[in-house]
């Protein structure tokens, strides 16, 4: 949920941490979202490995016993 919530900050339809601060840079928001790509799709990688191998993201945990 903590990594849907962090792609969902920056991502541009809807980003309201990119909106801010852009405002606040006195930046557009589409000189933004470029550079952000490859960002986002890193993210989202993240988010599908951790959807579709959830053994890999809780290794430590389980051989730690936590």
């Amino acid at each position: 949920m903590i990594a849907v919530v962090g792609i969902a900050i920056v991502a541009p339809p809807i980003g309201l941490c990119l909106v801010i601060l852009c405002s606040l840079a006195k930046i557009k928001l589409t000189d933004t979202i470029g550079p952000l790509i490859p960002y986002i799709s890193i993210l989202i990688a993240d988010l599908v490995i951790m959807a579709f191998w959830p053994w890999l993201v809780m290794f430590l945990p389980t051989f730690f016993k936590l």
